[in-house]
């Protein structure tokens, strides 16, 4: 995951929603669900969620709109200035952060419980009345600007992104890092249309814990009902591809393979998700049959509203990454024949360790139960800890399989000279 700071994505798709019952939802006189997790919790903290994400960028002239929203704290709103949103929050002993998924964006405020009523204010004027004022607009520009050059030194974030843009092509393949002329054309005008058209009551949730619904109600400044209610975009389909960035000063290259997988909290998302906890977590279950090591091999899972993405990254020297990806091929279609029940129980066991550790971080609890709920993907525990453990060697295998035989995409990036092409793989 990357930085909360830098505000890229929320954890990973394979961390889930882990309480033991569906938590009540009610909406705010303000027409904005909201959901108290536990109101007698020793810190305050709220997240105000967003259908907003860079899915949701629907022209060419909307890309880098969601990161520019994401990027803009602590620009001035409507109710405050951004220097005194800072300095009311820090002084407090509180803080703030906003951070943005391909679907999401989160709004998340801590502090101490005594303050909270204090500080809801800039909480929900930063999220629901921004202002975007053409003079503050270069410190946002150059901001992103610098994100966009550590974006780009980063071959891991290409990697993915560019694997996303290859499997969806738009919506969820839009970029998570804007280019140079999208930050240069953001102006206060798209913004404040990008804002209005998605920041609507029916596209926002309200997560909290150490608050009462009376406060949280009492500091609740409404959002439009003028907008885009239940923003639905349209339907993922994956799209086999590939794409490749070179760099031919590298010595070595990194690779992804993806194939189709199930939406969030799915069962096809699950076995997913515990194909890429065994293969990740497990050492030498994946090895090289070809004398090439794949000690750097890695599974993923990325888990969406209606769409996901499983797969295995490697990095290898680039001489070597032919060997490679056919030792990979070669090393799963020996698991695939091999699998147990005791790598089914393996596989349960690290994916299950895996989706409770997302809870350790009031914060990241927060964002995911807002997120699914705000996307429909909600799952009572039960039901999901009852699917994770039907899953069976034989589901596995057959999720594996399904993965051989699909269409893929593949997305490169260092020294891709000696890197085979899809229709050679």
């Amino acid at each position: 995951m990357l930085s909360r700071l830098s505000g890229s994505r929320f954890s990973s798709g394979i961390k889930r929603l882990a309480h033991a019952t569906a938590p009540d939802v009610v909406e705010t006189a303000a027409g904005v669900k909201a959901v108290i997790l536990d109101a007698e919790a020793p810190v305050s903290t709220v997240s105000v969620i967003v259908k907003a994400g860079s899915r949701q960028e629907a022209s060419a002239a909307e890309l880098g709109l969601s990161q520019a929203l994401r990027a803009s704290f602590p620009l001035s709103n409507k109710r405050a200035a951004g220097w005194k949103t800072v300095a009311s929050i820090e002084l407090s002993g509180g803080s703030f952060d906003i951070v943005s998924s391909r679907e999401l964006i989160a709004y998340t405020l801590q502090t101490e419980r005594d303050s909270i009523e204090k500080l809801f204010p800039f909480l929900y004027a930063s999220a629901a009345v921004p202002k975007f004022p053409a003079h503050e607009l270069n410190q946002l520009k150059s901001s992103l600007k610098l994100e966009r050059a550590l974006f780009k030194a980063d071959d891991t974030a290409v990697l993915f992104d560019n694997l996303h843009k290859v499997a969806f092509r738009r919506g969820l393949g839009n970029s998570l890092s804007p280019s140079s002329a999208q930050i240069s054309a953001i102006s206060s005008e798209s913004l404040n249309d990008f804002h209005g058209k998605l920041f609507s009551a029916g596209n926002v949730v309200v997560v909290g814990s150490g608050v009462s619904a009376e406060s949280l109600n009492k500091g609740m400044v409404p959002f439009s009902n003028d907008g885009v209610a239940q923003s639905k975009p349209a339907k993922s389909v994956f799209s086999s591809g590939e794409m490749r960035v070179e760099k031919p000063a590298s010595s070595d290259v990194e690779l992804a393979l993806a194939a189709p997988s199930g939406p969030s909290n799915s069962k096809d998302d699950i076995m997913a998700g515990i194909l890429a906890s065994l293969l990740s977590g497990v050492p030498n279950v994946v090895s090289g049959s070809s004398g090439v090591p794949l000690n750097n091999v890695r599974a993923f899972n990325f888990s969406y509203s209606d769409a996901g993405l499983f797969g295995f990254k490697l990095r290898c020297e680039a001489a070597e990454a032919g060997k490679a990806l056919k030792s990979l091929n070669s090393s799963l279609a020996e698991l695939s024949a091999s699998i147990t029940e005791d790598h089914a129980l393996i596989g349960k066991q690290l994916y299950l360790r895996s989706t409770l550790s997302s809870l350790n971080d009031p914060k990241e609890m927060l964002e995911h139960i807002g997120s699914n709920i705000v996307l429909g993907t909600a799952e009572d525990h039960q039901n999901w800890k009852s699917t994770l453990d039907s899953v069976t060697a034989s589901d596995l295998k057959q999720a594996l399989d399904k993965f051989i035989k699909s269409p893929k995409a593949f997305s490169a990036v260092g020294n891709t000279y000696d890197t085979p092409y899809l229709d050679e793989l």
